[in-house]
């Protein structure tokens, strides 16, 4: 809204009004929106999994959480992600990816993996399955802490290792220490990958390994992206029509 154009009309008073129950209403829209990315922070610390809640809490807080260091560079969007989670020998698995995407472009896929049960059990190894097609760029990973000194949560590095296997493409995640890693804080992990294959829809999923608890067999919280060719923009530029 122009407010010189609406105060244009109107008095200095009115003027005056008008701009005070804007910014008024401004101010109670952050604050709303600060106490739903507060309680999502909550949810995600708390290691509480609820449907898919848990992985649209971290799509939350990957852009917008300003009590910690943004878990990726530019903020998720619920609308052009799936988000699907899983649960075996209690490990909660949480998998974020893309809808659609473009050949060329690069997809970027978000992973957590919490231990709810034996504290003194670590992952050994995590595996995330792509498409054909689908190669990686990148791949970092943090974990969350609840700091009760200065109620606020604290963003802690995660040295990871990355291999991908040359004929599945599938990338296989372990800790850089070569030892089990604790996960009881949930272990985030970005992954990046560059769409150089063109098919129509393709599944990822994942697989772990964790002390006393063998490799799962079958892939965990999966879903699809849509891979669509390369937009040509002279193409559609000439094709389009005016409404």
């Amino acid at each position: 809204m122009n407010l010189a154009v609406v105060a244009s009309g109107y008095s200095a008073a009115a003027t005056g009004s008008l701009t005070s129950r804007w910014r008024n209403t401004l101010s109670h829209n952050m604050m709303r929106r600060g106490a739903s990315i507060l309680a999502a922070a909550a949810v995600v610390a708390g290691g509480l999994t609820v449907g898919a809640g848990t992985a649209s809490a971290v799509c939350q807080m990957s852009g917008s959480l300003t009590q910690v260091d943004s878990i990726a560079k530019s903020p998720c969007l619920n609308i052009s992600h799936w988000w699907v989670d899983a649960t075996t020998a209690d490990f909660t698995v949480t998998q974020g990816g893309p809808k659609t995407i473009a050949t060329g472009e690069d997809a970027r896929f978000f992973a957590t993996i919490k231990n709810s049960g034996d504290p003194n059990r670590g992952m050994t190894k995590f595996v995330h399955h792509v498409p054909a097609g689908f190669v990686l760029k990148t791949v970092t990973g943090n974990s969350y802490r609840y700091i009760p000194a200065g109620n606020r949560y604290e963003s802690v590095p995660v040295e990871l290792t990355s291999e991908v296997d040359p004929v599945t493409g599938a990338v296989l995640v372990k800790p850089a220490s070569g030892q089990p890693l604790s996960v009881v804080d949930q272990l985030y992990v970005n992954l990046t990958y560059e769409v150089q294959g063109v098919l129509a829809i393709g599944t990822s999923g994942i697989t772990f390994e964790a002390t006393g608890v063998p490799e799962t067999r079958d892939w965990l919280a999966t879903g699809t992206t849509t891979v669509t060719p390369i937009q040509d923009p002279i193409g559609s530029a000439s094709g389009s029509t005016g409404s």
